[in-house]
């Protein structure tokens, strides 16, 4: 076996130790600096904003299902009251008829 001239640890991660596990210099990566747990400025107020707008969206939710829920009954009574009154014409044609059919053999007695 020939040996490169290259050391096995030029290729190795600086952010692993000599095992292969993750290094204490890169644990410790990204939090030099400690976390800063203060609110900014006006983020109570757009939370609150928020909030408000959340509740007038849920609250206009609720209105267009009730809304919607009537119409769906309202739909269902037109349809129904439609069915009706196909019917009711449909019997009145056929009165109308049965009543020409009985003049016509008033008028040409056989």
């Amino acid at each position: 076996m020939v040996r490169s001239s290259h050391s096995v640890d030029a290729y190795r991660s600086p952010l692993l130790d000599s095992e292969g596990s993750p290094s204490a210099n890169a644990m410790n990566r990204g939090h030099e600096h400690t976390m800063d747990t203060t609110k900014p400025a006006g983020v109570d107020a757009a939370l609150e904003r928020l909030e408000t707008m959340v509740s007038r969206l849920m609250e206009r939710c609720a209105s267009l299902h009730e809304e919607n829920r009537l119409l769906h009954d309202q739909l269902r009574q037109l349809r129904a009251d439609r069915a009706a009154a196909k019917e009711r014409t449909e019997q009145a044609r056929h009165r109308v008829e049965g009543m020409i059919a009985r003049l016509r053999t008033m008028e040409h007695p056989e």
